[in-house]
């Protein structure tokens, strides 16, 4: 494995370029391959750099800086922490649909929200003091009383209710959506 020079993630899985980590004293500054040689073309699985396409997007686009992405990603959690906060602030309570199903009936358990935070290149929300949400988070969008988090993956720690038996389901891709009362 190795590290993004991005976010910091182990989960790269080739060389972000041939030559790698780059020689002391390398200009880096995109497009990378100029100075480090041929790109991987990997998208990392943490933040989504596409090394060789981010960084030199063929004139779709201006080159991106690891730093300049970087910024862009961090901003795009903190966004979306704000969104979380603002949802809950608007409705108090909601339901939660994982991208595997509802976490018990729809709309039957009602969840507050404790906290959120970014931290390194996830989201987390807790719930109810003890439930936890880690969110490889990409974006949000709302619609009425839903706000749905667009998710690379994540996890998601609870415990049962009246017990103290712990769960851990690990998150596919998909949406990760808050479901509001009708009523208020």
């Amino acid at each position: 494995m190795y590290e993004c020079p991005v976010c910091g993630s182990q989960n790269l899985t080739a060389k972000p370029h041939a030559t790698w980590p780059p020689p002391d004293g390398a200009p880096l500054t995109p497009p990378y391959e100029d100075f480090l040689g041929q790109p991987s073309y990997e998208v990392c699985p943490t933040c989504g750099f596409e090394f060789g396409n981010d960084d030199n997007p063929g004139g779709t686009a201006p080159p991106v800086s690891f730093a300049e992405y970087r910024a862009g990603w961090m901003e795009t959690l903190a966004a979306i922490a704000g969104a979380v906060v603002a949802f809950f602030a608007d409705h108090e309570v909601a339901s939660l649909r994982l991208p595997s199903g509802w976490f018990g009936r729809p709309h039957d358990n009602w969840h507050q929200l404790t906290e959120v935070a970014t931290e390194g290149g996830d989201v987390l929300i807790r719930l109810d003091g003890t439930q936890v949400l880690t969110l490889e988070a990409e974006a949000t969008s709302s619609e009425e009383r839903v706000l749905r988090v667009t998710i690379r993956g994540g996890r998601w720690d609870w415990t049962e209710y009246g017990a103290n038996q712990e769960h851990t389901e690990v998150l596919g891709p998909g949406n990760v959506e808050f479901h509001a009362p009708f009523h208020r």
